[in-house]
C-alpha cells in the first residue's frame, strides 16, 4: 500500500464512521510518517493470512 492509497483509506474510512479520527494498529501505520520516496518496496507490501482451526 502506497501512501496515498493509505490517505484515501482513512478519508473513506472517516466519511463512513462520520469522524475525523482514525486508530490505525499494525505495520501500515508507520506509512503517514514517512515520505513514499523513501520506503523500498517491501516495506509497503501487505500480507494478510487467515488461519482455520480444525
Amino acid at each position: 500500500m502506497k501512501r496515498g492509497d493509505f490517505e484515501h483509506l482513512l478519508r473513506a474510512a472517516g466519511t463512513i464512521l462520520g469522524t475525523d479520527r482514525i486508530i490505525v494498529v499494525g505495520s501500515q501505520a508507520i506509512l503517514p510518517t514517512i515520505p513514499d520516496v523513501s520506503l523500498q518496496p517491501e516495506a509497503t507490501m501487505s500480507v494478510d493470512s487467515t488461519c482455520r482451526l480444525a
